[in-house]
C-alpha cells in the first residue's frame, strides 16, 4: 500500500536517527492502531490494527528466514497477506506473499529485473511457505514506476514508490478470521495472545466484512521488525469530518495489553490517525489537546503522563494526530472523536490509490509508534 508506505517512511524518518530507549519506557513488544483518512489518493478510510517486535522471540519466525531478509542487500521486506488481488495489478484473486526488493543499476532490462527480484525471492518464500504451512507459487513481478503520494507526502520513497520491485507468489486465499488465528496461534508468544488488548480488538476487526490480514517482516537499518496486522477498509468515508477510531476498528471499547501490567510503558499502546489532503485541513477532539513541542521542526509531546491527543498540523496538508494513553487503561465512547475540518478530498480516486503493496504499510505503524520517543527523550 503506497500511501501508507509513504507514511511509513516519513515517521520513522523523524525518529531514525534516536537514540535507543530505556527498557522500562518501551519493551520491543507495541501494540498500534492507526487510522488513515485517505482524502488525496483513493478517497478511503482504512483502519490498522498491528502487533510489531523486533524481538523473535515474541513473533517467532524461525530465525533462518529472518537472516535470508536480513543478509540479502536488495531485500527490504516479506509480505503475506489475504487482500483480495494481493493489491498488485493483474492479481485477481486469491492471498500472496510478496518480496519486495530494491532495483540495482546493475539489472539489465526487463528480464534482468524478474530475474534479480526472483533470485532474492525465491529461497525466502520457500522459507515462509514452510513457516506459514502455505503453498505460494511465482505469479509475476511488479515494478513500481511511480510514487506520487510519496511525492505529496514529501517521503524519499526509499521504503516503496520507484525503484522497487515486488516479487509476487499466489496461494489459496483464507478468511481473514481464519487466518489471523492461525498464524497467531503459530507466530505469536502465548503471554501476548492471552493478555487481550489490541489483539483482541484485531480478532474482532478480523470478522469485519472487507477485511483483510497481512504478516510482515520489514528490514531495517537496526534489525528486522515483524508484525501482524488486521486492516479494515471504508470506501468513500475519507469526506467525513468526524472520525471514530473505535467505530473503524469494529469496536465499542479498546483495552491496553495486560502484557504490559508490571511495569510503567506509556507508549507501547499507541492510536494514530493520518489526513494526507490536497486542501489544508485543521482537527478538533472531544479529548484534551495535550501540550506539545518542537524539536528540530517535529511536534512532539511534551510529556506522556496524560491522556489525550497530540496533534502535528505544522504541514496543514499532511495533518497527524497521536493518543496518548496516559495512565489510562482502556479507551471507550468519544475518548477518540476527532473532528477533521477542510475539503472532503477527491471527488474521483487517482489511478494510483490500486497500485497498493499491503503488509509494508503496517510499516507507518511502526513509523508512528516510534513518534513519540524523540520527544519523550527531549524531557528526560
Amino acid at each position: 500500500m503506497k500511501h501508507m508506505i509513504a507514511l511509513a517512511a516519513l515517521a520513522l524518518a523523524s525518529a531514525a536517527h534516536a537514540q535507543a530507549p530505556a527498557a522500562q519506557e518501551l519493551p520491543t513488544f507495541q501494540e498500534t492502531a492507526t487510522i488513515l483518512v485517505d482524502r488525496a489518493v483513493s478517497g478511503d478510510v482504512t483502519a490498522y490494527i498491528t502487533l510489531q517486535t523486533t524481538s523473535g522471540q515474541q513473533i517467532l519466525v524461525p530465525p533462518e528466514t529472518a537472516a535470508l531478509l536480513s543478509q540479502d542487500p536488495r531485500v527490504l521486506s516479506a509480505v503475506l497477506t489475504n487482500k483480495e488481488g494481493c493489491g498488485v495489478l493483474g492479481v485477481s484473486e486469491g492471498a500472496c506473499i510478496l518480496v519486495n526488493t530494491r532495483r540495482m543499476p546493475s539489472d539489465a532490462g526487463i528480464s534482468g529485473i524478474r530475474d534479480a527480484a526472483r533470485a532474492s525471492a525465491d529461497p525466502i518464500v520457500e522459507k515462509l511457505n514452510e513457516a506459514f504451512r502455505t503453498d505460494a507459487r511465482f505469479h509475476s513481478v511488479y515494478v513500481h514506476t511511480e510514487d506520487g503520494f510519496g511525492e505529496l507526502l514529501g517521503t524519499s520513497g526509499s521504503v516503496s514508490g520507484r525503484g522497487v520491485v515486488s516479487a509476487v507468489y499466489t496461494m489459496r486465499a483464507e478468511s481473514t478470521s481464519f487466518m489471523y488465528e492461525r498464524l497467531t496461534s503459530m507466530l505469536l508468544d502465548e503471554r501476548i495472545r492471552s493478555a487481550g488488548g489490541f489483539y483482541d480488538a484485531a480478532r474482532t476487526m478480523s470478522f469485519l466484512d472487507g477485511s483483510y490480514a497481512a504478516v510482515s517482516m520489514i528490514k531495517r537499518d537496526s534489525g528486522m521488525l515483524y508484525q501482524a496486522q488486521v486492516a479494515a477498509s471504508y470506501p468513500g468515508a475519507a469526506a467525513e469530518s468526524r472520525v471514530d477510531p473505535l467505530e473503524y476498528a469494529g469496536v465499542d471499547v479498546i483495552y491496553r495489553s495486560r502484557y504490559f501490567e508490571g511495569g510503567s510503558y506509556p507508549l507501547s499502546s499507541s492510536f494514530h490517525v493520518f489526513v494526507p489532503s490536497p486542501e489544508p485541513v485543521s482537527a478538533s477532539a472531544e479529548s484534551p489537546l495535550l501540550p506539545a513541542v518542537r524539536v528540530d521542526g517535529d511536534v512532539l509531546p511534551a510529556g506522556v503522563s496524560s491522556a489525550g491527543w497530540v496533534v502535528d498540523d505544522s504541514d496543514p496538508r499532511r495533518l497527524a494526530a497521536h493518543y496518548l494513553f496516559g495512565q489510562k487503561g482502556s479507551v471507550s465512547g468519544d475518548d477518540l472523536v476527532l473532528y477533521v475540518s477542510g475539503a472532503g478530498g477527491r471527488d474521483e480516486p487517482r489511478q494510483e490509490a490500486g497500485l497498493l503493496v499491503p503488509g509494508v504499510i503496517a510499516a507507518a505503524c511502526a513509523g508512528a509508534a516510534l513518534f513519540y520517543l524523540k520527544g519523550y527523550r527531549s524531557k528526560k
